[in-house]
């Protein structure tokens, strides 16, 4: 321990006999470094961001079900004729195939115009039909009035749920008032009985009506969707298998996709951290530059000492201590280098994430993840042994007598 401390000690004394010199080649090193701590701390904190909103917009017990309306031959797309198209008679069948370790709900969603209260320009929403228990598997929550019902929907009544977002549209001044008013939806008039707040709140507005009301014009061409909420995490593969298997008996011309509700978010992720790698790795061409640099620092200075060196030489030294004492020089020199990146990268990351906040109204923060530490640990030791290696063998291998008769 205490030779490994003087290897330190010398190592530092190396740099304050020359600040200028090794400051300046040391300045790729924490430009790389502080390049990529911010480009890896962005993406830390961008992902951090989407695994916020996994619950309960993407829980991994959604299994979402659409109808295949796309072929591909040699590369070209044609409109499948005769896409599978669930109704609720199905739907009670796929209920019976769950045998209680899910539910299943339908839906279908179709853009319509919204006159604004007293004329003007138009307003856009979107209006979803749907059977009792859609909402609750996409995670809304009612904040006034109530949820859509079997008997809504058994009965056709014409109500509707409306998101927050959505009241202005009418005119409405808050979401407790809401209840018990008329809106009209395109050339429909429903009474609203509740307003909810959706989890997926970033997706366009929208107002949720019976599913019975799905022969509107609007609705025309457009099949419905299907999800399922399995009871628990591990119950979803086995409940996608058996979903692929009813759809393949009852539809056997028709195909459909099966897919998670986190599957996308995974997907997402993934491409997040694979753009940041890549980054990461275009900026490893400046830590290379100022790996370069101190290879040149080092090498001047074994010219520099080279006297020195005989003298240490003469008294005892051998040629693994003068090996091991250049290399302990670069390599400090490495971490001083990294760590002043790691500052400065850090600094970069929070005011950056701070301005998009500010502009984009989005939840982003700077993340520094053990992973991000580890890699400039990783890059401090890599660029100090690669670059003080080759100066110290050459140290390492002059002759006693030759360097003290250097001048």
């Amino acid at each position: 321990m205490r030779r490994t401390l003087g290897t330190i000690g010398m190592g530092l004394e190396a740099l304050r006999s020359s600040p200028l010199r090794t400051s300046l080649s040391t300045l790729g090193v924490v430009i790389g470094v502080a390049g990529l701590v911010a480009i890896l701390s962005f993406g830390d904190g961008i992902a951090a961001m989407l695994e916020q909103d996994r619950n309960p917009f993407f829980d991994s017990r959604v299994i979402t079900v659409r109808a295949q309306t796309l072929e591909r031959v040699d590369a070209v797309s044609f409109p499948v004729s005769d896409p599978p198209e669930l109704d609720l008679e199905q739907l009670e069948s796929i209920q019976a195939r769950l045998e209680g370790r899910g539910v299943a709900a339908l839906s279908k969603t179709a853009g319509v115009r919204v006159s604004r209260p007293g004329g003007g320009e138009e307003g856009a929403l979107y209006l979803t039909v749907a059977t009792p228990g859609w909402m609750e598997m996409r995670g809304d929550s009612i904040i006034s009035g109530r949820a859509l019902t079997a008997a809504d929907h058994s009965e056709r009544r014409r109500v509707a749920v409306l998101r927050s977002d959505a009241l202005p549209l009418w005119g409405l001044d808050s979401p407790e008032s809401a209840p018990g008013s008329e809106v009209m939806v395109g050339e429909h008039a429903f009474e609203v009985v509740g307003v909810s707040h959706e989890a997926g709140s970033f997706l366009a507005t929208r107002v949720v009506v019976p599913f019975t009301w799905g022969d509107l014009a609007e609705f025309e061409g457009v099949l419905p969707t299907l999800l399922v909420r399995a009871d628990t995490p591990e119950l979803t593969f086995g409940i996608m298998r058996d979903l692929r298997s009813w759809f393949e008996e009852t539809f056997p011309s028709g195909a459909v996709t099966i897919t998670r509700a986190d599957q996308g978010l995974a997907n997402t992720l993934q491409q997040v951290r694979a753009m940041t790698l890549a980054i990461g790795a275009i900026i490893g061409i400046a830590i290379l530059v100022g790996g370069i640099g101190i290879m040149n620092v080092m090498l001047s200075s074994v010219l520099e000492r080279t006297r020195e060196i005989g003298i240490r030489r003469a008294v005892g030294a051998d040629r693994r201590d003068i090996l091991v004492q250049f290399l302990a020089e670069s390599v400090v020199v490495s971490a001083v280098g990294s760590l002043l990146g790691l500052v400065f990268g850090l600094l970069i990351s929070v005011g950056g994430t701070a301005v998009i906040r500010h502009l984009a109204d989005a939840t982003l923060s700077a993340s520094l993840s053990a992973g991000t530490l580890l890699i400039v640990a990783g890059v401090a030791g890599v660029v100090g042994i690669g670059s003080g290696i080759y100066p110290a063998r050459r140290a390492a291998g002059l002759s006693p007598v030759e360097a003290m008769r250097h001048e």
